[in-house]
């Protein structure tokens, strides 16, 4: 096991708080633009308010519980219930949100698996953030075959669900395989810390492109 530099945890520390505090940029821009926001959007824009509370009660329950995985499988199936809400209302092919209810379904029930059984509440839900990651690139899948056979949008960078699962995509394509091998790091330090700069990178890039989507939000009546 290699040894890990104090300079390098001290930089990870920076990252992992810069990554956290990230989401407070478009809860801002969110909470200032929420006039001109969708149905849709208004959904979305709940997540920042979602991963701020969560980053919040990460950090109580590291620094006072001495333990913060329960908050990891809790913030795990509400990011994906947010998620298949957003798309669930985006997509307008009845069996595309037939899939989207059948998936989710099944994935709260595999999250509560994983939960009880096969990880627990101890352990860091690594399965069930893979599987969500699979799962949230599915839903923007999705998203993009019908913006292609629709062809409503001329400039996809204007349109703010666009935006948001680019983020998506690159987010979960990213952390997914991390998510699967964390449990098995947790001998390597220098492996897994590692692994969480590079997911806490992804979620600041996932900031980004989520600010740009609000920014991008057209009042109701002028398309999504």
């Amino acid at each position: 096991m290699l040894q890990v530099p104090a300079w390098l945890l001290t930089a990870s520390d920076i990252l992992e708080w810069v990554s956290q505090l990230s989401v407070v940029v478009p809860m801002v821009v969110a909470w200032r633009r929420q006039a001109f926001f969708t149905p849709v959007i208004r959904v979305l824009s709940s997540y920042v308010y979602l991963s701020l509370f969560t980053s919040l009660a990460l950090q109580l329950g590291r620094y006072i519980f001495h333990l913060n995985n329960p908050v990891q499988h809790l913030y795990t199936l509400l990011k994906t219930l947010l998620f298949s809400r957003v798309y669930y209302l985006a997509l307008r092919r009845r069996w595309h949100r037939q899939l989207i209810f059948w998936l989710t379904a099944g994935f709260v029930l595999f999250a509560l698996l994983d939960a009880v059984y096969l990880e627990g509440l101890i352990k860091y839900n690594s399965y069930g953030r893979a599987v969500q990651s699979l799962l949230l690139i599915g839903f923007a899948m999705l998203y993009f075959e019908q913006m292609l056979r629709e062809l409503r949008v001329s400039r996809l960078e204007q349109d703010p669900l666009f935006l948001t699962s680019v983020g998506l995509i690159i987010y979960s394509a990213g952390t997914g395989m991390l998510f699967v091998l964390t449990n098995s790091f947790n001998e390597d330090l220098s492996v897994l810390t590692l692994a969480f700069d590079t997911v806490f990178l992804l979620n600041i890039a996932f900031n980004v492109l989520l600010t740009l989507a609000f920014l991008r939000a057209k009042p109701e009546g002028t398309g999504q």
